[in-house]
């Protein structure tokens, strides 16, 4: 596999290489796992071993690794059972059969730590809105024994790449953590994404609410107010200050092309998640820019109810 921090194949370059400059690109996407595989260089799966120094053969006693050749990706317990990518493979291949259409991403991050697909399968508009939206789903496998195989479904605002969050309680039912029969779960997965259409006009329909939703600056200043708090004395609430007054000018930037309503105010919160907050590294920022951000949908939800006083 490549030593790089996230390498793979994508359509919309700009989606990722703000965040990550040392990703492999290519135009096209893959019409199964098995060719987005080897185009990532993909072609291992991880073992489970007990844990220990390889060379002087001391083990740890009940603890186990999980490892990419010599390379440790994460601990896990005797009870850990392991997804393979083979098994992934098979969860991304429903998607694409169900949306008939290809790979768009594949990225292997951390030396294969954390594995994720990307198909893209419809794009929307949002009335008001010049930039195109697509809509995407997102399966990753991680393997440092920090997370499982998860399905996400998520809107991108390709203009700005903001990440606009999935639909409502479906990305943490899609979820196949590493105990018992990994395999049965994995093919229930499967059968789950083909019995359960995509009902994206839910989304689309609440994107038109927060559009009829009216947001004054001084509304805005006092959502940004509660959204981020000033820190309790004696800490300096500089930091505070500052964050604020970055995502009052994203307001500002949004509300002027958009309009002075909550739409405008989701992407200004999704674009200071996504970008602007701290984040550990590239890996990190790479990660925040596609994954669902539970403070978006509480930001927008304290943005509405500020907004209607």
């Amino acid at each position: 596999m490549p030593d790089k921090t996230a390498t793979g194949f994508i359509a919309q370059t700009q989606l990722m290489t703000y965040a990550t400059p040392g990703i492999e690109q290519v135009s096209e996407g893959a019409g199964d796992w098995n060719l987005a595989a080897a185009r990532a260089g993909l072609d291992w799966e991880p073992t489970v071993r007990p844990l220990g120094d390889l060379e002087w053969g001391i083990n740890v006693p009940g603890v186990h690794g999980v490892w990419h050749d010599r390379t440790f990706l994460g601990s896990a317990t005797e009870r850990h059972q392991l997804i393979s990518h083979a098994g992934m493979g098979k969860v991304v291949d429903a998607i694409v059969s169900i949306h008939d259409k290809p790979v768009t991403a594949l990225v292997v991050l951390d030396h294969g730590r954390r594995v994720g697909a990307r198909v893209t399968h419809d794009t929307m508009r949002i009335t008001g809105d010049p930039s195109p939206i697509d809509l995407e789903t997102w399966v990753w496998l991680r393997h440092d024994a920090k997370g499982s195989l998860t399905v996400l479904e998520n809107a991108q605002r390709m203009f700005c790449t903001n990440q606009l969050g999935g639909l409502s309680n479906r990305a943490a039912a899609m979820r196949v953590r590493h105990t018992g029969d990994v395999d049965v779960k994995v093919d229930e997965l499967v059968e789950q994404l083909k019995t359960n259409a995509d009902d994206w006009k839910l989304w689309e329909q609440e994107m038109d609410r927060l559009r009829m939703t009216r947001v004054t600056d001084d509304r805005f200043d006092q959502f940004t107010q509660l959204y981020i708090p000033k820190p309790i004395e004696p800490v300096s609430p500089s930091r505070a200050l500052n964050a604020q007054a970055v995502l009052n000018k994203l307001w500002r930037r949004y509300s002027d092309e958009l309009g002075r309503h909550a739409y405008a105010g989701f992407q200004a919160i999704a674009e200071f998640e996504d970008k602007r907050r701290a984040a550990r590294g590239p890996v990190g920022r790479f990660q925040r820019a596609i994954q669902p951000n539970p403070n978006k949908d509480r930001g927008v939800r304290m943005l509405v109810q500020v907004a209607r006083g």
